[in-house]
């Protein structure tokens, strides 16, 4: 039973009744701190089994429970990063990251955050139930010096970490995901850092069609200038957007070039004027590139490059922005998302276009 209850829990947060949950959750400690101050509680997954190639969202997971409560005492923390690493049996890390799909830390219901962000800080606090998010290629968030997240130590927060293998040649085997989160004690620091703000934006192609059972799959077309049609697959992720339009960011690209574009409105996502001190991305295998763009005043903001191995089965790297100076976003403009794939294979793949971003929360008070 407890199994089937999580299940709803991770089909609540979006991650669907996707691949295949290892481990009831549990609480985990194993802090440590170092010269300056700074606590990092690392933990892992119970063993992946992988036992066949698995797409995007579809290998084993693993969900925990996150306790950085220490002596029972409620204490103000600031979350400074964010590392995930693919380890064997013996809690060594791999040479390759290659079996990592996705991961996140988040809040264990999405109601009690609502809840308790405003029993504990007013609603001032600008962030969503989902605060970390590590993909191929960024499996690690470190703030700029001087700012990251504020939580109390007591927050229901819960890790899930996802494993991946889109490599056919392998003999099965058997992997962890260990999670490194770090923080310093606000009672330790002179003065308290900037407060951070989070908010991501995806690239949503529209879904034609009635949506489909939950848990099923089901394919939708978009066409682009030149009338070539590509297709969007489900995998529980569909939205209705506020003209009613059905829409996934999970979709098929066919063989060829594509640029897809998404446009959101500052105010859409911020609360005021502001400064965006971290970003990342997240695309699959045959993404080049994804570009932030200021379309009120022409210009780009910032564009992440993809690097994948030779065989495209897998994103090594995703560059990101991160710098105490910020890049200004302004609520009063007009944005866009450009992503771009370059599918040189002969069949469809499976895509997902994404940037996730951190705002200096300035309203921010204790």
């Amino acid at each position: 039973m407890k199994k089937l209850a999580l299940l709803a829990i991770v089909l609540a947060m979006g991650i669907s009744g996707i691949g295949h949950m290892v481990s009831t959750p549990r609480r985990e400690s194993g802090i440590t701190t170092t010269e300056n101050r700074k606590y990092t509680t690392q933990f892992f997954s119970d063993l992946l089994h992988i036992d066949k190639p698995y797409a995007s969202m579809q290998g084993p997971y693993d969900i925990r429970h996150i306790d950085l409560s220490q002596n029972g005492k409620r204490e103000l923390l600031w979350l400074t990063d964010y590392d995930v690493t693919v380890v064997d049996e013996e809690n060594e890390p791999l040479s390759s990251q290659q079996y990592f799909c996705h991961a996140q830390i988040m809040y264990e219901n999405n109601d009690l955050f609502r809840k308790k962000n405003n029993r504990l800080f007013g609603g001032s606090r600008n962030l969503p139930p989902k605060w970390f998010v590590a993909v191929p290629g960024k499996s690690s968030i470190h703030f700029p010096e001087g700012f990251a997240l504020p939580m109390y130590s007591d927050e229901p927060l819960q890790a899930m970490t996802m494993a991946l293998n889109q490599n056919p040649d392998f003999q099965p085997f058997d992997i962890k995901l260990r999670t490194d989160l770090s923080y310093f004690k606000d009672d330790d620091l002179p003065e308290p850092p900037r407060a951070l703000g989070r908010f991501g934006v995806a690239v949503r192609l529209p879904v034609l069609g009635d949506a489909p059972a939950e848990g099923s799959e089901h394919s939708c077309s978009v066409t682009d200038a030149d009338g070539v049609v590509t297709f969007a697959k489900s995998v529980s992720l569909e939205a209705r957007e506020k003209d009613g339009t059905l829409t996934t960011p999970h979709f098929f690209v066919a063989p060829g070039t594509y640029t897809y574009k998404q446009r959101f409105r500052g105010a859409d996502q911020l609360p005021f004027d502001t400064t965006l001190h971290h970003i990342s991305a997240h695309l699959h295998p045959y993404g080049t590139s994804i570009e932030l763009w200021d379309t009120t005043e022409n210009v780009m903001l910032f564009r992440s490059n993809a690097t994948t191995d030779s065989r495209n089965t897998h994103v090594m790297n995703m560059t990101e922005y991160s710098g105490a100076e910020g890049i200004p976003m302004y609520t009063d403009h007009e944005y866009e998302l450009r992503a771009t794939y370059n599918n040189t294979s002969a069949t469809n793949i499976d895509a997902m276009a994404v940037m996730y971003f951190y705002f200096y929360d300035k309203n921010f008070t204790v």
